[in-house]
């Protein structure tokens, strides 16, 4: 949970930057009564109803690998995968084609003042540097393409807004936002330097201090931001894992800092805040101050957090590292004493 004082912070930043009134209109203009389901056919509340169900059973989600291969091996693949299709994959999946897609949001829009963040399934960056560049580029593609999609539901849907996430580990490496966050935690590295030094290599400059891998990324989304926001298209930067929290924030706010302009009304860039995290009132509050110090809109969207179960385990490999090098080191240190 945040702390009283980061709540009050946010509530202060919404204020201070005119948004507290327009999201409390948005809000109270959502309906959320018996007109959210009118678009969906009997069939579709089904299917939900019993998939959602399915998905609250931990040994199930657990295990879905499991259930394919044995689903596979028993009535064969291609009718596992039809199965699926017309399960899970149509109740999680707006579409494969701008078609069906585009046709799938406009029916959610007609839901009153209701938005669409259309997430693009993507698959993290390697560190393959000589494919790196490639893949870059194919993937920040893509997602100029989704930004093309919500263009044209803002047109045909007037008066609502179409969303787009953003997921940092398809541009930038996890591995490589790890080791320099780590790194600018243990070095007391400032955060408003971090990201004027980011927004910088966006806006074109060069720096030899920045992983030639960040630089391409930084280079290549500055496209994405700047083709949003002249399309008032917002970009949710979507979470990842704590141990990237540093480098994640800095490469949000470099963006932030060029296009959360202040003296607009608007806001297109997000980052996301997962408040199972013990220290996201600390990066929030961070990020507020930075904010402030360095003049543009902070947008944040909180979350409760995707990553819990691989932080839980994470954690508890760190502690039996641990508990394994003071094993280590009591033995030897018995071992000289004797």
């Amino acid at each position: 949970m945040l702390r009283s004082s980061s709540f009050a912070s946010f509530h202060h930043l919404c204020a201070v930057r005119g948004m507290a009134t327009t999201v409390e209109k948005q809000i109270s203009e959502t309906n959320f009564g018996s007109d959210v389901f009118r678009n969906k056919s009997f069939s579709e509340l089904c299917r939900g109803l019993v998939i959602l169900k399915m998905c609250t059973y931990p040994a199930f989600a657990k295990n879905a690998e499991n259930f394919y291969s044995l689903g596979s091996k028993t009535i064969g693949r291609s009718l596992t995968n039809f199965v699926l299709r017309k399960t899970f994959f149509n109740h999680f999946v707006a579409g494969e084609t701008k078609e069906t897609l585009h046709k799938e949001c406009e029916k959610m829009l007609q839901n009153g003042n209701m938005k669409v963040m259309l997430c693009p399934p993507m698959e993290d960056l390697g560190t393959d540097r000589e494919h790196c560049k490639e893949r870059i580029k194919e993937n920040v593609r893509r997602y100029m393409e989704f930004v093309d999609i919500a263009i044209e539901l803002n047109k045909t849907q007037r008066g609502q807004q179409a969303l787009v996430q953003f997921k940092p580990t398809a541009v930038f490496p996890n591995s490589i936002m790890e080791t320099d966050s780590k790194n600018a935690e243990r070095n007391n590295i400032s955060m408003a330097e971090t990201v004027t030094k980011y927004a910088k290599i966006m806006n074109g400059a060069t720096d030899s201090s920045v992983n030639p891998i960040v630089v391409e990324g930084l280079k290549a989304t500055q496209k994405m931001y700047e083709k949003a926001a002249k399309s008032n298209i917002p970009i949710i930067v979507d979470g990842e894992l704590r141990s990237t929290y540093f480098s994640l924030h800095a490469l949000t706010m470099a963006a932030s800092l060029l296009y959360n302009s202040p003296k607009s009304d608007h806001t297109y860039v997000y980052g996301t805040f997962q408040c199972y995290l013990k220290d996201t009132p600390k990066y929030f509050d961070l990020s507020v101050d930075v904010s402030n110090e360095l003049n543009f809109r902070l947008g944040a969207k909180f979350v409760r957090g995707a990553y819990m179960e691989v932080e839980r385990r994470l954690a508890k490999k760190e502690v039996i590292s641990v508990i394994r090098a003071l094993h280590i080191f009591s033995s030897l240190v018995a071992l000289t004493l004797s």
